[in-house]
């Protein structure tokens, strides 16, 4: 609307100047009739146009002349008035645009201070959206390093429990193994007190008679064998128990021969779940039926060479068992 208005008003001071133009034509030739003027009134004009006529018809020419210049005269007249009419009403025009213009400038300031305070408070907003954004997406990011957390702990402990599963279930199958071997320990224990119980006595029949004496002679009592010394039954004491098993290696053979007790002449290799323990024989005698506490009934039929005082070492079928035992203090009751 202000270059609108700049154009109108160009154009109106382009046209008063073409007015003007025309007003200052006029003022000449105005000037120049009123000289004319000056020099001949109307009235002389007309006494001369009849004195000087030559009939009437020329008379009416000569009036019509007259009439037309002083209409003429007139007319000039009245275009100089109306031009500068109209130089002043196109004035008072620029004035009033120029007015306006001064108005719509004002507006125009004052908007472009509304403008500007409204893109300064949309450029606050949009920093603090912008912050907002910020935050929101660092708590995004916190929020996907804690669900991360989360998720590797939750796979730790599903690990874990699987972990655990695994070890229930291998506990489970060493467990039933356990009770199976201890089932065939058992067995191979009776069977080995049985063939102690046979040995034992086919070894007393097979004792030379003693001799007999005659009158004069002394007879003497036998001597037990200090291997047999009997043991008061029920007897308790506490030992350091340690595990071993029928490996080669571990009992000084070399690899893939059997190996045997010390006494009773077991097979460990042929019965590696058998109830047996390595004693020192100071403490607990070979041949002696015990009950081991954790262990079970067994029979003491090896020794050790670091098998000294209260000290056993417990047979047990692998070394996985071997290994679970450990080494710990129990309770040994000697029952025979």
């Amino acid at each position: 609307k202000i270059d609108e208005t700049h154009k109108q008003i160009e154009q109106k001071k382009e046209e008063i100047v073409v007015l003007e133009d025309k007003v200052l034509a006029r003022k000449d030739i105005m000037r120049k009739r009123m000289v004319s003027v000056q020099n001949s009134s109307n009235t002389s004009l007309v006494v001369e146009v009849v004195v000087e006529s030559k009939n009437f018809a020329d008379f009416l020419q000569r009036m019509n002349a007259v009439s037309t210049i002083l209409e003429a005269d007139k007319e000039i007249l009245r275009l100089q008035e109306q031009d500068l009419r109209q130089i002043e009403e196109d004035k008072k025009t620029i004035d009033e645009k120029e007015a306006s213009l001064v108005v719509d400038k004002q507006k125009l300031a004052k908007a472009q201070a509304e403008l500007q305070d409204n893109l300064k408070k949309r450029q606050d907003n949009l920093q603090t959206v912008q912050a907002k954004y910020n935050e929101v997406a660092s708590q995004l990011n916190l929020a996907a390093e804690e669900k991360a957390k989360i998720e590797s702990n939750m796979k730790a402990v599903q690990e874990t429990i699987a972990r655990e599963q695994e070890a229930a279930r291998i506990a489970a199958e060493e467990r039933a193994k356990a009770e199976a071997a201890a089932k065939a320990e058992q067995e191979a224990l009776a069977k080995a007190q049985a063939e102690i119980a046979e040995k034992q006595k086919q070894e007393k029949a097979s004792k030379p008679a003693e001799p007999v004496a005659n009158n004069n002679s002394k007879v003497e009592p036998a001597q037990p064998e200090p291997s047999s010394k009997p043991t008061a039954g029920g007897k308790e004491i506490y030992v350091e128990a340690t595990a071993y098993t029928a490996d080669p290696a571990e009992n000084g053979y070399a690899p893939g021969q059997q190996v045997f007790s010390a006494w009773g002449h077991y097979n460990l290799t042929a019965n590696p779940g058998m109830k047996l323990i390595a004693v020192d024989p100071k403490v607990i005698p070979l041949g002696k039926t015990v009950n081991v506490e954790g262990y079970g009934v067994a029979i003491a039929a090896d020794t050790g060479g670091a098998i000294k005082g209260n000290r056993i070492d417990v047979l047990m079928p692998d070394k996985g068992s071997s290994s679970q035992w450990g080494r710990k203090i129990v309770k040994v009751t000697i029952l025979n």
